[in-house]
């Protein structure tokens, strides 16, 4: 089976929980998914694209991020890559989902005001449409896609192509831009907030993985149910001397 995987992350995202994800996502195919194989058959195709918000060039270096750096070394480096439209999260996003510019994908902001709309945010609050809204929530994402028939970006993303080719997706991370590849939810889906579908919610519950706390809100009441500990909640952070400047605190792990 051919997959691909898109992943956003930003800030104090537990990268230790994102890759043993992937890792687990990652997986060679079972037992039933190997039967089925030929010999004349292509080996499976995985194609990750990972999307690190804010992270500069020079941050990818041997003593710092050794693995990015081997990476970067023994792939392929794009040299020339820069924003759409700085710094706005979300028209990049629209970019990075289908290669168009903003003009062309109709997605304009990370704030946006539509009265009309309805519905409510990742958390379960009732959201004011006649007020602008952050769009980085994948439920505000979902009520505007909605309002707007489906044509919240206005031309086709790699994910809709990809899996009109057959393959097999899935987005993971940020809950804006990662879920703005797949907002049409036609593969697998894993924000910080909540995890789609829910087949794959029982299955990462089997495997032994906690499941993002607002993943029951995802679905009708009672569908699915989660555990009081949010395994992708913020840590805390520290300050400096001068009482101002701030960095990450150590996550375990």
């Amino acid at each position: 089976m051919r997959r691909l995987f898109a992943t956003s992350t930003k800030g104090l995202f537990p990268l230790t929980w994102l890759f043993a994800i992937i890792t687990w996502l990652c997986a060679p195919a079972g037992p039933a998914e190997a039967a089925g194989a030929t010999e004349n058959r292509p080996s499976p195709n995985k194609v990750i694209v990972f999307v690190w918000d804010g992270l500069r060039p020079d941050a990818v270096n041997p003593a710092d991020t050794p693995n990015l750096y081997r990476l970067r070394k023994e792939g392929v480096e794009f040299v020339d890559h820069h924003s759409t439209y700085p710094t706005f999260t979300l028209m990049n996003g629209g970019s990075l989902a289908t290669a168009g510019f903003p003009g062309t994908t109709g997605f304009f902001g990370n704030t946006l005001w539509q009265p009309g709309p309805i519905g409510k945010n990742q958390t379960g609050r009732t959201i004011d449409f006649t007020q602008p809204v952050f769009t980085e929530d994948y439920a505000v994402l979902r009520a505007l896609d909605a309002y707007y028939g489906h044509r919240l970006l206005l031309v086709e993303t790699l994910f809709s192509a990809a899996q009109k080719a057959g393959l097999t997706t899935a987005a993971i991370g940020k809950s804006g831009p990662a879920f703005l590849q797949d907002r049409a939810q036609g593969g697998y889906i894993l924000l910080e907030t909540m995890a789609y579908p829910d087949g794959f919610v029982r299955e990462l519950q089997s495997a032994g993985f906690k499941v993002p706390k607002y993943t029951p809100l995802a679905y009708p009441s009672g569908a699915i149910s989660a555990s009081s500990d949010d395994p992708t909640a913020f840590k805390s952070s520290v300050r400096l001397a001068d009482r101002v400047g701030g960095v990450p605190a150590v996550v375990e792990g």
